[in-house]
């Protein structure tokens, strides 16, 4: 969702002070009541209509972590999630470390990599998705 805009936030201030109702305010606006009731307590409390800042959960993998997850996926490119998660004692489930690889490039499906493989793992090296 994006944030309303500091313009906004302006008028919104203006007509709380003059004491217009957060209904009117809203549908003049063209926005939620429940934004225009945050934004005049966060105004009444800070002084401020800024947007608050979102910066998320730090992740639980260190660069270390990371570097060892590529290193596993190099060496053996057909570990499954929970034998990576196993061998390296990582701190996540095994949900998280799909969505981490998705997000750092890598496909999930064997069969991806190596289609007329006649073994039951691959026997080609992985490399990142380009």
């Amino acid at each position: 969702m994006k944030s309303i805009s500091i313009e906004k936030r302006q008028l919104i201030i203006i007509a709380k002070e003059r004491k217009e109702k957060q209904a009117d305010i809203a549908r003049w606006l063209n926005i939620s009541t429940q934004a225009v009731k945050s934004i005049w307590s966060l105004y009444k409390k800070t002084g401020s209509i800024e947007p608050k800042v979102h910066t998320g959960r730090k992740s639980s993998l260190t660069l270390e972590l990371e570097k060892a997850i590529h290193r596993k996926i190099q060496n053996e490119p057909d570990a499954t999630l929970q034998e990576i998660k196993d061998d390296l004692k990582l701190p996540i489930e095994k949900s998280q470390l799909s969505r981490w690889l998705i997000k750092n490039g890598y496909r999930l499906k064997k069969n991806y990599i190596c289609q007329q493989c006649p073994k039951d793992r691959c026997c080609r090296t992985t490399s990142k998705m380009e």
